[in-house]
């Protein structure tokens, strides 16, 4: 069943939604943390929550600002889900629980600390913000954690659980992160989806997601060409991006396997655009396809280094890959009507 985005938002340090995000992911920005995750106060006092669920759920809460959504929550906030992805976000509120557990023993951790280690603390906080009572869900996948979460999205549009999904990602980072060597831009989109209409400009259809016991170029094609088949009838796209998870594909030599199968001819690497990988990209580049659909003319030289092989003549059809470090690998089909 396809479906399609709605709306979508981000925020990053410096710069938000309403700006354009192609314009904003080529960006290296001084700042790779957020001074305030809540600079406007939407979420009111807000001392006890943690800096992933302040920095997601300041920036989804702009979801909520259509009247008609509004009124939809409001009608019946059980038919609304949310699905987030996140990786490791609350490792300092961990650390900060253990150490004061340890030092001054367990009656002393304040009880507004203990909903900040929980798993799924993003996802039912924002919930919680937003008055919506239906499925919500974090998943802590690593860079395979976006479509896990749309995945799960799309199984409710498709069982008529839910009538609108909020898929989300965030990324936060503390010094505990830099111990360990990730040190990644602060980043938080979340999209809201829904299922497709006859006439949707834009629509997606559920991730392919399969465990390969290694990865290369023929096999990666073949997948994206089987993807191709039982959604478009065919097993070409116009133009294949990766997302993350990758770096062990050669953009070029990529670029040179598609073309001679004949299952696309131009290659766009998000790592060029994103510098350092994270497990963010996967939505930032759906959402960044979606906002290129949806201009009447693309101009996709505007991705510039980024771009392997030629512009394609027609830009009907995107195939998004990911993966992770455990060889899942997953294709996600886009189509512009």
């Amino acid at each position: 069943m396809p479906f399609i985005i709605d709306e979508f938002v981000f925020k990053m340090p410096g710069i938000e939604s309403p700006a354009p995000l192609l314009g904003t992911i080529g960006e290296k920005p001084a700042e790779r943390q957020f001074v305030n995750y809540d600079a406007n106060k939407s979420l009111g006092k807000s001392r006890h929550l943690s800096a992933a669920t302040k920095l997601l759920s300041s920036t989804a809460t702009k979801l909520l600002g259509h009247k008609s959504f509004q009124q939809a929550i409001e009608s019946a906030p059980t038919r609304v889900g949310i699905f987030i992805a996140e990786n490791n976000v609350n490792l300092k509120d961990d650390f900060d629980f253990d150490l004061c557990a340890k030092t001054h023993g367990p009656d002393h951790v304040s009880p507004l600390q203990a909903p900040n280690t929980l798993a799924n603390v993003v996802g039912s906080h924002f919930a919680r913000i937003s008055s919506i009572e239906g499925p919500n869900s974090t998943v802590s996948a690593g860079q395979h954690g976006v479509y896990h979460a749309l995945d799960m999205a799309e199984l409710g549009l498709q069982c008529g659980a839910i009538d609108t999904a909020i898929v989300g990602a965030v990324n936060v980072t503390s010094c505990y992160h830099k111990i360990l060597q990730h040190d990644q831009r602060e980043v938080c989109v979340a999209a809201r989806l829904s299922r497709a209409h006859g006439d949707a400009a834009v629509t997606l259809y559920p991730p392919l997601m399969r465990t390969l016991p290694d990865i290369d170029e023929e096999k990666v094609a073949r997948l994206i060409a089987l993807q191709a088949r039982k959604h478009l009838k065919h097993s070409d796209v116009d133009m294949v991006w990766i997302a993350n998870g990758l770096s062990q594909l050669d953009p070029d030599r990529f670029t040179t396997v598609l073309t001679t199968k004949k299952t696309s001819h131009c290659v766009v690497s998000g790592k060029h655009l994103f510098g350092n990988e994270g497990h963010c990209d996967p939505l930032i580049l759906t959402c960044l396809a979606h906002e290129m659909f949806m201009e009447e003319t693309t101009d996709w030289s505007r991705l510039g280094k980024a771009m392997f092989g030629p512009a394609p003549e027609r830009t009907g059809t995107i195939a998004i890959i990911s993966c992770d470090e455990h060889n899942q690998l997953s294709v996600l089909i886009m189509v512009k009507a």
